[in-house]
């Protein structure tokens, strides 16, 4: 199946760019809210193949990330459980 994809050629230089056109971007519209400089819009015809199927490829991304959000809730569970038990922690300690 073909396509044509329509967009823009934005530039944005960088600090790690280090020849002319590194800062060179496509993105599907101008920009220039972003700090980019809208250079040109652009089209370009693709061919994508009848077989082409996102979605397993999405679904993985997104269990990653569900993976990713469960590690990091678990760690922040855990340090705000040890916050809580050092602060009703009884100390048994004898005045001398």
């Amino acid at each position: 199946m073909k396509r044509t994809i329509t967009g823009f050629i934005n530039f944005k230089k960088n600090d790690y760019d280090t020849k002319e056109f590194h800062g060179m971007h496509f993105h599907a519209c101008a920009m220039s809210e972003y700090g980019y400089v809208p250079v040109m819009p652009f089209s370009v015809d693709v061919e994508i193949p009848d077989d082409f199927n996102p979605i397993p490829t999405q679904a993985e991304l997104i269990k990653k990330e569900i993976q990713e959000c469960k590690a990091k809730a678990s760690r922040d569970l855990m340090l705000l459980e040890d916050k809580l038990a050092k602060l009703l922690c009884i100390t048994n300690e004898v005045e001398a």
